[in-house]
């Protein structure tokens, strides 16, 4: 069995997308509504499959250590295999997760198996394509970045300034594991769990639709959250990224842009799209 988590704000636009696409992969859901004012709580109770539950969460603001342990705590009333996404991302295998299940149970009978999954950044390379809700959102926007390329200037660096390379990899990574609870390390990307065995996915993808669709609403999308930050966070060097300003992200599209291509090319990115567009 396999649950998938999911918090939202006003995410009218990409929920539709999202929920027929995770309820191809994963029995149940579980979805959490952080005082959404537009119909994001209509289309999740339309769209879910019945047995998915949505949740109003417990907390105001987007307070990060809050918002982790609000998912911590719904992971743990659940059992089996589980996974937290946000609303951009999408997950996509190259086969069944059961058979991912199996795999990590062979290896791992008595500790949690932590499987870690390959980041992308997705990019928009026709924007002015505008995609449809008759069609899955992958299907109509593959183009983006697995490796070789560099994180744009300021994203993330070494002490010598240089962009770390493959830096989406990692950082748009997620974890679906059987432990009671992902011990994560702020963010969810990564856990403190010692007890574990991680298993580094190549060909099971995580894809980040941050920078696709590029569109108005994308960009008033980015910057919904700014105003609910708490000022704690933003003091100790959280969710800084939510408070940038419009023409930091367009730059942000820009760079990124250069060094996207069409994902299919890759043969492991090609298999697992195949796999999931098939279900």
């Amino acid at each position: 069995m396999a649950t998938v988590i999911m918090t939202f704000h006003n995410e009218e636009y990409y929920l539709p997308w999202w929920i027929r696409h995770h309820a191809k992969l994963f029995e149940n859901g579980i979805l959490i509504d952080y005082d959404s004012t537009d119909h994001s709580w209509e289309i999740c109770k339309w769209l879910c499959p019945p047995n998915w539950k949505i949740v109003k969460s417990q907390n105001r603001d987007f307070d990060a250590l809050k918002l982790d342990r609000e998912i911590q705590y719904y992971e743990q009333t659940v059992s089996g295999f589980k996974m937290s996404l946000t609303t951009a991302e999408f997950l996509i295998t190259p086969v069944a997760l059961e058979k991912i299940n199996d795999f990590c149970l062979i290896f791992n009978k008595k500790t949690p198996c932590y499987f870690t999954t390959v980041g992308v950044a997705m990019v928009d390379s026709e924007p002015t394509v505008m995609p449809t809700y008759y069609q899955n959102l992958v299907e109509q926007k593959h183009h983006g970045m697995i490796s070789g390329y560099k994180a744009a200037p300021n994203t993330a660096t070494f002490d010598n300034g240089e962009p770390i390379d493959d830096f989406f990899k990692s950082y748009y990574s997620r974890l679906y594991h059987n432990a009671p609870y992902g011990d994560y390390v702020l963010g969810r990307h990564w856990t403190l769990d010692h007890s574990w065995c991680n298993h580094r996915a190549t060909d099971v993808f995580t894809l980040k639709y941050k920078y696709s669709p590029w569109n108005d609403t994308i960009l008033k999308r980015l910057q919904q959250f700014k105003h609910r930050v708490p000022q704690s966070d933003l003091d100790r060097g959280f969710c800084t990224f939510h408070t940038q300003a419009e023409e930091t992200y367009i730059k942000e599209y820009e760079h990124y842009l250069k060094t996207a291509h069409d994902l299919k090319e890759d043969d492991k990115f090609l298999k697992a799209y195949e796999y999931t567009m098939g279900l």
